[in-house]
Protein backbone atom coordinates (compact mmCIF):
# COMPACT_ATOMS: atom_id res chain seq x y z
CA UNK A 1 0.00 0.00 0.00
CA UNK A 2 2.69 2.41 0.89
CA UNK A 3 4.61 2.22 -2.18
CA UNK A 4 1.27 2.92 -4.06
CA UNK A 5 0.81 5.92 -1.70
CA UNK A 6 4.53 7.39 -2.09
CA UNK A 7 3.36 7.54 -5.92
CA UNK A 8 -0.09 8.38 -5.11
CA UNK A 9 0.66 11.69 -2.97
CA UNK A 10 3.54 12.19 -5.81
CA UNK A 11 0.99 13.10 -8.29
CA UNK A 12 -1.00 15.28 -6.38
CA UNK A 13 2.12 17.49 -5.46
CA UNK A 14 2.88 17.61 -9.21
CA UNK A 15 -0.79 18.25 -10.09
CA UNK A 16 -1.23 21.40 -7.67
CA UNK A 17 2.09 22.57 -5.97
CA UNK A 18 1.45 25.77 -5.31
CA UNK A 19 -2.05 24.53 -3.19
CA UNK A 20 -0.55 22.60 -1.40
CA UNK A 21 2.20 25.42 -0.53
CA UNK A 22 -1.35 27.50 0.44
CA UNK A 23 -2.17 24.68 2.47
CA UNK A 24 1.14 25.07 4.61
CA UNK A 25 0.71 29.48 4.50
CA UNK A 26 3.06 30.04 1.97
CA UNK A 27 1.19 31.94 -0.83
CA UNK A 28 2.94 31.25 -3.95
CA UNK A 29 -0.45 32.30 -6.52
CA UNK A 30 1.96 34.04 -9.21
CA UNK A 31 5.04 31.99 -8.96
CA UNK A 32 6.04 29.86 -12.15
CA UNK A 33 6.98 26.41 -10.96
CA UNK A 34 9.73 25.52 -12.45
CA UNK A 35 11.60 22.48 -10.94
CA UNK A 36 9.81 19.79 -9.71
CA UNK A 37 12.01 16.79 -9.04
CA UNK A 38 12.14 13.41 -6.42
CA UNK A 39 15.05 14.26 -3.63
CA UNK A 40 17.92 12.27 -4.67
CA UNK A 41 21.43 12.24 -4.20
CA UNK A 42 23.93 9.73 -6.14
CA UNK A 43 27.05 8.43 -4.72
CA UNK A 44 29.44 10.09 -6.34
CA UNK A 45 27.60 13.45 -5.13
CA UNK A 46 26.69 13.81 -1.75
CA UNK A 47 25.64 10.45 -0.40
CA UNK A 48 23.82 7.29 -1.25
CA UNK A 49 20.45 8.67 -0.12
CA UNK A 50 17.41 8.23 -2.20
CA UNK A 51 13.64 8.65 -1.15
CA UNK A 52 10.73 7.87 -3.01
CA UNK A 53 8.49 10.45 -2.16
CA UNK A 54 10.03 13.90 -0.82
CA UNK A 55 10.06 16.68 -3.32
CA UNK A 56 11.83 19.66 -4.47
CA UNK A 57 9.81 22.53 -5.24
CA UNK A 58 11.64 26.20 -7.25
CA UNK A 59 9.73 29.12 -8.04
CA UNK A 60 10.30 31.40 -10.53
CA UNK A 61 9.58 34.72 -7.98
CA UNK A 62 13.45 36.37 -7.51
CA UNK A 63 13.91 34.37 -4.47
CA UNK A 64 16.60 31.04 -5.21
CA UNK A 65 14.34 29.22 -2.35
CA UNK A 66 13.58 25.60 -2.57
CA UNK A 67 10.62 24.01 -0.81
CA UNK A 68 11.09 20.20 0.40
CA UNK A 69 7.79 18.49 0.83
CA UNK A 70 7.52 15.41 2.78
CA UNK A 71 4.16 13.54 3.46
CA UNK A 72 4.16 11.00 5.84
CA UNK A 73 1.54 8.11 6.77
CA UNK A 74 3.21 6.85 9.40
CA UNK A 75 5.76 9.29 10.92
CA UNK A 76 8.63 7.63 12.30
CA UNK A 77 11.85 9.48 13.47
CA UNK A 78 10.41 12.39 11.21
CA UNK A 79 12.33 15.21 12.64
CA UNK A 80 15.39 13.27 12.42
CA UNK A 81 14.59 12.25 8.49
CA UNK A 82 13.41 16.27 7.51
CA UNK A 83 16.51 17.87 9.18
CA UNK A 84 18.88 15.11 7.17
CA UNK A 85 17.08 15.72 3.89
CA UNK A 86 17.25 19.84 4.75
CA UNK A 87 20.44 19.41 5.35
CA UNK A 88 21.44 17.47 2.26
CA UNK A 89 19.73 19.81 0.00
CA UNK A 90 21.62 22.71 1.03
CA UNK A 91 24.71 21.09 0.72
CA UNK A 92 23.77 19.96 -2.91
CA UNK A 93 21.72 23.03 -4.07
CA UNK A 94 23.56 25.74 -1.52
CA UNK A 95 20.17 27.60 -1.59
CA UNK A 96 17.67 28.14 1.57
CA UNK A 97 15.49 25.14 2.04
CA UNK A 98 12.19 25.19 3.48
CA UNK A 99 10.85 21.72 4.92
CA UNK A 100 7.14 21.26 4.87
CA UNK A 101 6.03 17.41 6.77
CA UNK A 102 2.09 16.60 5.56
CA UNK A 103 0.93 14.35 8.33
CA UNK A 104 -1.58 12.52 6.33
CA UNK A 105 -3.43 10.85 9.14
CA UNK A 106 -4.02 10.98 12.78
CA UNK A 107 -1.74 7.43 13.37
CA UNK A 108 1.24 9.62 11.61
CA UNK A 109 1.17 12.14 14.79
CA UNK A 110 3.86 11.43 16.68
CA UNK A 111 4.91 13.84 20.10
CA UNK A 112 7.98 14.78 18.77
CA UNK A 113 6.83 15.97 15.40
CA UNK A 114 6.54 19.49 16.76
CA UNK A 115 8.00 21.28 13.76
CA UNK A 116 11.33 22.20 15.47
CA UNK A 117 14.10 20.30 16.93
CA UNK A 118 16.46 21.44 19.33
CA UNK A 119 20.07 19.72 19.22
CA UNK A 120 21.63 20.37 23.24
CA UNK A 121 24.67 18.81 24.22
CA UNK A 122 25.93 17.58 27.49
CA UNK A 123 27.06 21.05 28.31
CA UNK A 124 23.24 22.54 28.08
CA UNK A 125 24.61 24.48 24.75
CA UNK A 126 21.94 24.59 22.21
CA UNK A 127 24.27 23.87 19.22
CA UNK A 128 21.54 23.16 16.73
CA UNK A 129 17.89 24.79 16.67
CA UNK A 130 16.00 23.17 13.11
CA UNK A 131 12.51 24.73 12.12
CA UNK A 132 9.72 23.10 10.07
CA UNK A 133 6.16 23.42 9.09
CA UNK A 134 3.81 20.65 9.66
CA UNK A 135 0.56 20.20 8.23
CA UNK A 136 -2.00 17.71 9.85
CA UNK A 137 -4.33 17.06 6.84
CA UNK A 138 -7.31 15.40 9.28
CA UNK A 139 -7.62 18.89 10.44
CA UNK A 140 -8.27 20.82 7.29
CA UNK A 141 -12.18 21.74 7.06
CA UNK A 142 -12.96 19.71 3.82
CA UNK A 143 -14.83 22.69 2.59
CA UNK A 144 -11.69 24.51 2.83
CA UNK A 145 -10.25 21.92 0.24
CA UNK A 146 -13.52 22.00 -2.14
CA UNK A 147 -12.90 25.79 -2.34
CA UNK A 148 -9.57 25.15 -3.41
CA UNK A 149 -8.00 23.88 -6.41
CA UNK A 150 -8.90 21.14 -8.60
CA UNK A 151 -5.88 19.63 -8.50
CA UNK A 152 -6.08 18.59 -4.56
CA UNK A 153 -9.51 17.62 -4.81
CA UNK A 154 -9.23 14.19 -3.27
CA UNK A 155 -7.73 15.39 -0.32
CA UNK A 156 -11.02 16.59 1.17
CA UNK A 157 -11.95 13.13 1.57
CA UNK A 158 -9.07 12.62 4.39
CA UNK A 159 -9.65 15.99 5.57
CA UNK A 160 -11.49 16.96 8.80
CA UNK A 161 -14.64 14.84 7.53
CA UNK A 162 -16.58 12.70 9.55
CA UNK A 163 -17.26 8.94 8.36
CA UNK A 164 -21.06 9.70 8.02
CA UNK A 165 -20.44 12.94 5.97
CA UNK A 166 -18.27 11.04 3.55
CA UNK A 167 -21.40 9.73 0.82
CA UNK A 168 -22.39 13.76 0.60
CA UNK A 169 -18.81 14.83 0.37
CA UNK A 170 -18.40 11.98 -2.42
CA UNK A 171 -21.37 13.46 -4.25
CA UNK A 172 -19.88 16.98 -4.03
CA UNK A 173 -16.53 16.13 -5.27
CA UNK A 174 -18.00 14.21 -8.42
CA UNK A 175 -20.29 17.48 -9.13
CA UNK A 176 -17.00 19.13 -9.26
CA UNK A 177 -15.12 16.84 -11.41
CA UNK A 178 -18.02 16.42 -13.65
CA UNK A 179 -17.76 20.03 -15.03
CA UNK A 180 -13.86 20.74 -13.87
CA UNK A 181 -12.56 17.70 -15.59
CA UNK A 182 -12.46 15.17 -18.68
CA UNK A 183 -12.80 11.66 -18.47
CA UNK A 184 -9.14 11.28 -17.85
CA UNK A 185 -8.91 13.69 -15.21
CA UNK A 186 -12.29 11.89 -13.54
CA UNK A 187 -10.56 8.90 -13.45
CA UNK A 188 -6.85 9.91 -12.04
CA UNK A 189 -9.15 11.86 -9.57
CA UNK A 190 -11.04 8.74 -8.28
CA UNK A 191 -8.31 6.65 -8.45
CA UNK A 192 -6.00 9.01 -5.80
CA UNK A 193 -9.53 9.12 -4.01
CA UNK A 194 -9.69 5.43 -3.58
CA UNK A 195 -6.00 5.09 -2.61
CA UNK A 196 -5.85 7.93 0.27
CA UNK A 197 -9.25 6.17 1.18
CA UNK A 198 -7.19 3.38 2.31
CA UNK A 199 -4.80 5.21 4.68
CA UNK A 200 -8.16 5.51 7.28
CA UNK A 201 -11.38 2.96 6.36
CA UNK A 202 -10.52 -0.41 5.45
CA UNK A 203 -11.59 -2.02 1.85
CA UNK A 204 -15.20 -2.91 1.61
CA UNK A 205 -15.95 0.52 3.10
CA UNK A 206 -13.91 2.17 0.21
CA UNK A 207 -15.67 -0.01 -2.11
CA UNK A 208 -19.08 0.33 -0.72
CA UNK A 209 -18.39 4.51 -0.73
CA UNK A 210 -17.30 4.61 -4.30
CA UNK A 211 -19.70 1.64 -5.54
CA UNK A 212 -20.20 3.09 -9.45
CA UNK A 213 -16.47 3.93 -9.85
CA UNK A 214 -15.01 0.53 -10.20
CA UNK A 215 -14.04 0.94 -13.43
CA UNK A 216 -11.23 3.51 -11.99
CA UNK A 217 -9.83 0.23 -11.22
CA UNK A 218 -9.43 -1.09 -14.72
CA UNK A 219 -7.96 2.41 -16.11
CA UNK A 220 -3.95 3.04 -17.19
CA UNK A 221 -3.69 5.73 -14.30
CA UNK A 222 -4.40 3.02 -11.71
CA UNK A 223 -2.78 0.61 -13.02
CA UNK A 224 0.09 2.54 -13.68
CA UNK A 225 0.11 3.59 -10.08
CA UNK A 226 0.46 -0.02 -9.30
CA UNK A 227 2.85 -0.84 -11.43
CA UNK A 228 4.83 2.28 -10.60
CA UNK A 229 4.45 1.90 -6.68
CA UNK A 230 5.51 -1.79 -7.13
CA UNK A 231 8.68 -0.77 -9.26
CA UNK A 232 9.72 1.66 -6.33
CA UNK A 233 8.94 -0.98 -3.61
CA UNK A 234 11.66 -3.21 -6.20
CA UNK A 235 14.45 -1.20 -6.68
CA UNK A 236 14.29 0.60 -2.76
CA UNK A 237 14.72 -3.03 -1.14
CA UNK A 238 17.58 -3.81 -3.85
CA UNK A 239 19.29 -0.53 -3.78
CA UNK A 240 18.59 0.46 -0.42
CA UNK A 241 17.26 -2.69 2.14
CA UNK A 242 19.56 -5.37 0.26
CA UNK A 243 22.47 -3.61 -1.52
CA UNK A 244 23.34 -0.59 0.87
CA UNK A 245 20.87 -0.83 4.10
CA UNK A 246 19.86 2.24 6.59
CA UNK A 247 23.11 1.58 8.47
CA UNK A 248 25.51 1.93 5.06
CA UNK A 249 23.41 5.13 3.97
CA UNK A 250 23.91 6.69 6.97
CA UNK A 251 28.02 6.37 7.38
CA UNK A 252 27.82 6.98 3.97
CA UNK A 253 26.00 10.35 4.64
CA UNK A 254 28.27 11.01 7.50
CA UNK A 255 31.73 10.62 5.40
CA UNK A 256 30.22 12.62 2.42
CA UNK A 257 29.18 15.70 4.54
CA UNK A 258 32.08 15.00 6.50
CA UNK A 259 34.23 15.86 3.34
CA UNK A 260 32.54 19.19 2.17
CA UNK A 261 33.11 20.05 5.42
CA UNK A 262 36.43 19.52 6.97
CA UNK A 263 38.20 17.80 3.92
CA UNK A 264 38.83 14.13 2.93
CA UNK A 265 38.41 11.14 5.54
CA UNK A 266 42.09 9.65 6.38
CA UNK A 267 41.58 5.68 6.56
CA UNK A 268 41.46 5.44 9.99
CA UNK A 269 38.45 7.90 10.49
CA UNK A 270 37.10 5.69 7.51
CA UNK A 271 37.50 2.81 9.79
CA UNK A 272 35.75 4.53 13.38
CA UNK A 273 32.86 5.32 10.90
CA UNK A 274 32.78 1.91 9.80
CA UNK A 275 32.85 0.35 13.19
CA UNK A 276 29.59 2.07 14.30
CA UNK A 277 26.92 -0.15 13.30
CA UNK A 278 23.35 1.46 15.67
CA UNK A 279 21.38 3.32 13.33
CA UNK A 280 20.18 4.98 16.20
CA UNK A 281 23.59 6.54 16.59
CA UNK A 282 24.61 6.99 13.36
CA UNK A 283 21.31 9.15 12.89
CA UNK A 284 22.33 11.22 15.72
CA UNK A 285 25.98 11.68 14.60
CA UNK A 286 24.61 12.91 11.05
CA UNK A 287 22.73 15.45 12.67
CA UNK A 288 25.40 16.52 15.04
CA UNK A 289 27.98 17.25 11.72
CA UNK A 290 26.24 20.38 11.84
CA UNK A 291 28.05 21.80 15.33
CA UNK A 292 31.53 20.99 14.62
CA UNK A 293 34.47 22.39 12.21
CA UNK A 294 36.45 19.12 11.96
CA UNK A 295 36.88 15.84 11.99
CA UNK A 296 38.96 15.97 15.37
CA UNK A 297 36.45 17.82 16.92
CA UNK A 298 33.62 15.25 15.89
CA UNK A 299 35.27 12.57 17.48
CA UNK A 300 36.54 14.43 20.36
CA UNK A 301 32.89 16.15 21.18
CA UNK A 302 31.67 13.13 20.43
CA UNK A 303 33.79 9.85 21.38
CA UNK A 304 31.12 7.69 20.94
CA UNK A 305 31.51 7.99 17.39
CA UNK A 306 35.46 6.40 18.35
Amino acid sequence: MFNQFDVTMKTLLSAAPSSWLKLAGIEVADMELIEDKDLQFEETDLSTVTTTCDKLLRFRAGIPDLYHIEFESEGKNVPRRVLRYNVLAFYKYNVPVNSIVFLMRRAADRKDTTGRLELINSEGFKYHDFQYRVVRVWLIPFEQILASGIGILPLALVADVEESELPGLVLRVQERADVELDAEGRDLLWTIAYLLLGLNYPKDFIENLLKGKDHMRNSSTYIGILEEGEKIGIEKGEKIGIEIGEERALKNTILRIGELRFGAPTQEIIDRVQAIHSVETLSTLTERLVSVESWEEFFLKFPQAG
